[in-house]
């Protein structure tokens, strides 16, 4: 995906950084849900913050192009896995370029997977010792089913509106 130098190029589901270089010209944001890996892109020197690709922290249309690598197959749902899309779909600004990779049913002889049909969820599974870290994590969006919590007693004297 050539993008225009200065482009905002965001790796849903980044991982450990593996796409975050690829293109020097192109501004990278990456999310991932998993902290262990994000630790690692972080120490690469990468921009990642903590999120889930089903309620991205992100205003609609703010990417020039979208990454989404060895993800979906993880999402345990159809249902989830279409939440996913629509997410990329939200962020991406209208004319941008969205790629999204899976794995594919056929494997290599040599390969630890086998998969038995199409629609196949791959269980996550981090095997890496990695210390845990100031990975930052994204502000989870206000639900309005969530109840308000009451607001911060003010300093005596304060000026604002109903100060105590």
């Amino acid at each position: 995906m050539a993008q225009r130098p200065g482009a905002l190029v965001g790796d849903i589901g980044c991982g450990n950084g593996k796409y975050m270089g690829l293109n020097a010209q192109a501004v990278m944001l990456g999310c991932d849900r998993n902290t262990k890996l994000l630790e690692i892109s972080h120490q690469r020197g990468y921009e990642v913050l903590q999120c889930d690709v089903l309620v991205l922290p992100y205003r609609d249309n703010t990417f020039d192009a979208t990454i989404c690598i060895a993800v979906v197959h993880h999402l345990s749902t159809e249902r989830h896995r279409k939440r996913a899309l629509s997410e990329l779909i939200r962020v991406t600004a209208p004319g941008g370029s969205i790629l999204v990779t899976a794995w594919a049913l056929e494997q290599e002889k040599d390969s630890r997977r086998r998969f038995e049909s199409r629609d196949v969820f791959v269980p996550w599974q981090v095997k890496t010792s990695v210390p845990k870290s100031a990975v930052p994590k994204a502000a989870a969006p206000k639900s309005s089913k969530q109840s308000k919590k009451p607001p911060a007693p003010r300093p005596p004297g304060d000026a604002r509106r109903g100060s105590q």
